[in-house]
């Protein structure tokens, strides 16, 4: 090890020449003299030290000596302790869980013992993050450092990995009974945790969803059993979060099947694999063609038609909906450039996309590569999709109605209708869900709820379109009710492209002027 002079401590320094080859130098720090036992270089390759001062410190050399060592060894405890403890919460690093399970897992297969790993993820924790700030997320995390290691018996093991996820190394006496420890730690973890922390004076509530894997029942290999206990805490969050689940053989299955589906997904993306179809949205009263609805159909050489409901949330997943929406919108916007100007095409956007601040920007590129007009194009949200964050919402819709673009409000009434929404957004049109309209000629409850849709609807000069038509009578009904649009089986499935250009062509020919009946 070399140390290197300052500028203004070397110049303090002359060199002896007759100092022995295997001299021990010396080192001014501060105002003090200290005795450091390692070489120092200078710049300018030499050694220096003053004779007087070197007297001096050889009678202070055993006091700076031990100076200097106790110092080097508290540098060396503390360094070693970073590297081994997590920063915020004290808590042992994943590197420590590792070495410790290591340990475990060697001891039962030595026959001696038995032990579990507990794997914790925290529900609703990002929210915290994201409204209240980071600072308050990181008192958060240290509460719940607290709590884990409050709960757990002296002998296990509690870890932070890092962000919201905490894992523990639970060992078993030979008397006790593995799963109904397990249990009874979960049950207190789970109940801990959903208590609410206060910070500030501001009430936070997350929840913890745990997995289970039992060493050797479920792997008698630490990455194995970390892979278990994985696998089984995402199950835990999939079966309704704030729970805690074991591992079942019948995970790593359903783990590779989501896996395998994923980067089918990725590259039927990035092929172009997935196609707009298009599917006819129909002028009630005049039974005329008004536009289409973009809907996304994919078929799988071996999966063969996958439904928009399987592909579309393991898009948004992997952070690909936006570039799968802007394909699909180039696509559509090409192939109906050259019908009649007055045929509309709508497509939908998701949440992620309106909080995306080059929205509009995207849009208008693909509006001016395509040469298709602004005014033919219709956006559909749903009320969801408002609930987030309704002011960048706004500011979203409010810039693409700037440039010419119809904003539909989808899916009105399934459970986050808020009358706000209509005042505060603007909407153009209101869309009302397939579930009413679907059942209204048999439920008389879904059809008050249709009606009393459609009279908000006529007082507030909004156009409405019924979507899930499949009957006759269900026209006559609507009709009646004051519907103006209609969408469903009725007057034609989601068709691609080839199809719905004949199917235009075909309508425009239905309500010429002369034309055969």
């Amino acid at each position: 090890m070399t140390v290197a002079l300052s500028a203004d401590v070397a110049e303090e320094l002359i060199f002896f020449a007759g100092w022995p080859t295997a001299l021990r130098s010396w080192a001014i720090t501060f105002t003090l003299v200290m005795c450091i036992a390692i070489p120092i270089s200078l710049s300018i390759g030499r050694t220096h030290l003053r004779l007087w001062k070197a007297k001096q410190l050889v009678n202070q050399q055993l006091d700076a000596l031990k100076l200097a060592h106790d110092a080097t060894e508290k540098a060396h405890k503390l360094a070693d302790s970073l590297a081994r403890h997590d920063v915020l919460t004290g808590l042992p690093n994943r590197r420590v869980f590792t070495e410790m399970l290591e340990k475990a897992v060697a001891g039962v297969n030595r026959g001696h013992k038995r032990c579990a790993i507990l794997t914790i993820d925290l529900d609703r924790f990002k929210p915290v993050n994201d409204v209240h700030g980071h600072a308050t997320g990181d008192s958060v995390l240290c509460e719940v450092a607290t709590r884990l290691s409050e709960v757990v018996r002296k002998s296990d093991t509690v870890a932070r990995f890092g962000g919201d996820e905490f894992g523990i190394i639970v060992d078993f006496a030979p008397s006790e009974d593995p799963s109904e420890v397990v249990i009874n730690l979960c049950n207190r973890i789970v109940e801990c945790i959903r208590e609410t922390i206060v910070v500030s004076d501001k009430h936070i509530n997350v929840g913890a969803s745990v997995g289970i894997a039992l060493c050797p029942t479920d792997g008698a290999e630490p990455e194995t059993l970390l892979r278990a206990a994985d696998m089984a805490m995402y199950r835990a969050k999939q079966g309704g979060r704030g729970r805690y689940c074991f591992f079942q053989q019948d995970m790593e299955t359903e783990l590779l099947a989501k896996a395998a589906l994923e980067e089918d997904v990725r590259q039927a993306i990035a092929s172009e694999a997935i196609q707009p179809h298009f599917q006819p949205l129909v002028k009630l009263a005049a039974n005329s063609l008004s536009g289409f609805e973009v809907l996304a159909r994919w078929h799988h050489p071996t999966r063969g038609e996958v439904e928009p409901e399987t592909f579309i949330p393991v898009a948004e997943k992997l952070g690909l909906i936006g570039q799968l929406t802007y394909s699909l919108l180039r696509r559509a916007c090409l192939d109906a450039r050259d019908w009649p100007k007055e045929i509309t095409v709508a497509i939908n956007l998701s949440p992620i996309h309106i909080r995306d601040p080059l929205l509009p920007v995207k849009f208008l590129s693909i509006l001016s590569e395509t040469g298709f007009p602004p005014t033919r194009l219709e956006v559909e949200i749903t009320e969801s999709a408002l609930i987030d964050d309704l002011p960048t919402a706004r500011a979203a819709l409010q810039a693409l109605q700037d440039i010419g673009i119809k904003i539909s409000l989808d899916d009105f009434g399934t459970g986050y209708s808020n009358l706000r929404h209509l005042h505060e957004l603007q909407f153009d049109k209101i869309k009302i869900d397939r579930s009413f309209i679907t059942s209204m000629g048999t439920n008389s409850d879904q059809a008050k709820i249709v009606h009393s849709v459609l009279e908000l609807a006529k007082s507030l000069g909004m156009p409405t379109i019924a979507e899930g038509i499949e009957h006759s009578q269900t026209v006559k009904d609507l009709m009646l009710e004051g519907a103006e649009f209609g969408q469903g089986f009725f007057f034609g499935k989601a068709m691609p492209a080839e199809e719905a250009d004949k199917f235009v062509k075909d309508s425009m020919q239905r309500v010429a002027p002369g034309s055969a009946a």
